[in-house]
């Protein structure tokens, strides 16, 4: 298991002023580099857009924030086309779909009885590419249809990443690890990841 003490050694917590002008991908670019995020770093990444205040271009401009501070190419998107960095960094985010798991369960909403042999006979199949999140806010949501993310194949925690260590963080997630060393997240531990909080605190910090 990965201890709590060493995850906050390595935990890194961006705030702004919520009753100022309206925030600008420049700006975040500013602060996500002055907090030490770089082209060395592996950032897991839990947020709440709402915590910034009015941000220009909302989630996107966060998440083009935190690539470009981690000096990720994406040849995708020309606006973001950086030089060849000599150190490439990796951006990671849960991609949880908690409606994926057993609805006998569900508390939020709770369902009748009477239909969990329809929603488990009708529920169409997790789907990397086509899943969408469930309940972990707009930022991850987004970023897991930007080009060139990758998902791991979980079909209730997996996660999305980008840059160096994207392919082997998101590869082999295993059923039985959901959150532990044979996860994206051991992956990213065992790489010396920082974890990056964006107006959350550490309840919401797998």
């Amino acid at each position: 298991t990965i201890s709590t003490l060493t995850m906050e050694a390595r935990v890194i917590k961006a705030t702004m002023d919520k009753d100022r002008s309206p925030v600008t991908m420049k700006e975040l670019v500013t602060k996500f580099k002055s907090l030490g995020i770089s082209g060395d770093k592996v950032i897991i990444v839990h947020s709440s857009l709402s915590s910034l205040g009015f941000v220009c271009g909302g989630a996107t401009s966060v998440i083009l924030a935190l690539i470009h501070a981690l000096q990720i190419p994406m040849p995708d998107l020309q606006m973001l086309s950086p030089p060849l960095y000599r150190n490439q960094g990796t951006l990671v985010m849960p991609s949880f779909s908690s409606d994926y798991s057993n609805p006998k369960y569900w508390e939020n909403p709770a369902v009748p009885n009477s239909w969990l042999d329809v929603i488990e006979k009708e529920w169409p199949p997790f789907h990397p590419a086509i899943t969408p999140t469930r309940g972990i806010g707009q930022i991850p949501e987004l970023f897991r249809t930007f080009p060139g993310v990758l998902r791991s194949n979980h079909p209730t925690c997996s996660f999305t990443a980008i840059g160096k260590h994207a392919k082997h963080i998101v590869s082999d997630h295993s059923l039985n690890s959901e959150l532990g060393m044979e996860s994206p997240l051991g992956k990213v531990y065992s790489l010396n990841g920082y974890v990056l909080l964006i107006g959350v605190g550490n309840d919401v910090n797998t």
